[in-house]
């Protein structure tokens, strides 16, 4: 009888915990759509406006925006990224990057100044290294979310990416082949930790600000919000494109254009006969930014002087 009734205070108590911290995010999201008091500044996505002058300079060069939010603790791996791509023609100058921070910021201003970069400015604190799965990670998935959502809503079709990656070469002429397609409101790469491709996947992904494209974006906000604890971003992509939601067309990058993390995990033999040479190799099925970026320079796949400022070369696999 005892031990039944701590079962029940143990029970309440943790339903009480999660139904408090779902609150508190709601909360705090609710609230970034609204100016800050008496600052000057505006909070959460209410500053998309100066985002999407920037995403128009590029478009009217008739070019695609690459679009990657980053935090301090992706900041090394963003100039790396930077050293990576910057002899490949029009990369740079169809790039944006969301800082959501100063220092990450005025850091990526002062070594990249011809890269445009938007300052973020949000109530929560997105300066973190937030764990694949914790509170801190799904809020700042939410935040991402929101404001590509926003672009889409202002008609600006985009690239999402993110910046632990290789780029072997340079992926441009990918997207004038995705953009000039007819009928896509979605374009993604896929998923290779599964037991068979044909999963979608949001590391690499056209999104295009189409009825069915707002519709699939705007779904997932709403499904991120509600289910914040519980769901993240490719799974519900996943389902949305293959139910067609919002009468969406989604199609999927070549699994051997854009690889992901399980490249590094392949034998030598499997990568010459399944990935032989891939545009981008995302840096992803393994938890944490040191890992990550112990990874990349054990493959050649750093590009970052020890300086944290100078570039250096390297040698991609």
């Amino acid at each position: 009888m005892v031990k039944s009734r701590q079962s029940r205070i143990v029970f309440t108590s943790s339903f009480l915990t999660l139904v408090f911290v779902s609150l508190y995010y709601s909360f705090l999201w609710s609230h970034q759509m609204e100016p800050a008091n008496g600052g000057g500044h505006s909070l959460g996505v209410s500053d998309v406006g100066a985002l999407v002058r920037m995403t128009e300079e590029i478009t009217r060069a008739g070019r695609v925006p690459l679009i990657a939010t980053v935090n301090a603790a992706y900041l090394p791996m963003t100039l790396s990224w930077l050293c990576n791509t910057a002899a490949m023609a029009g990369v740079h100058e169809q790039t944006v990057v969301i800082a959501t921070d100063d220092a990450t910021h005025d850091a990526l201003r002062r070594r990249w100044p011809t890269v445009r970069v938007f300052r973020h400015v949000t109530q929560a604190d997105m300066t973190q290294r937030h764990k694949f799965g914790s509170n801190g990670y799904r809020v700042y998935l939410l935040m991402r979310v929101k404001l590509m959502f926003e672009l889409l809503r202002h008609n600006v079709s985009f690239i999402m990416f993110e910046t632990d990656c290789l780029w072997r070469k340079n992926p441009v002429p990918l997207l004038g082949d995705v953009t000039s397609s007819t009928g896509y409101d979605v374009v993604a790469a896929q998923l290779g930790n599964k037991p068979h491709l044909g999963n979608y996947s949001v590391n690499f992904m056209f999104l295009n600000a189409t009825p069915g494209g707002v519709g699939v974006w705007g779904e997932m906000v709403r499904r991120l919000e509600k289910g914040l604890l519980t769901e993240y971003e490719q799974d519900i992509l996943d389902g949305l494109c293959k139910a067609r939601h919002a009468g969406a067309r989604c199609r999927l990058f070549p699994y051997e254009q854009i690889a992901d993390g399980m490249w590094y995990r392949m034998t030598a033999e499997a990568r010459r006969r399944l990935l032989p040479d891939p545009y981008i190799i995302n840096n992803n099925f393994i938890v944490g930014v040191a890992k990550k970026m112990t990874r990349a320079k054990a493959y050649g796949h750093w590009f970052l002087a020890k300086d944290g400022e100078t570039c250096r070369p390297a040698k991609p696999g």
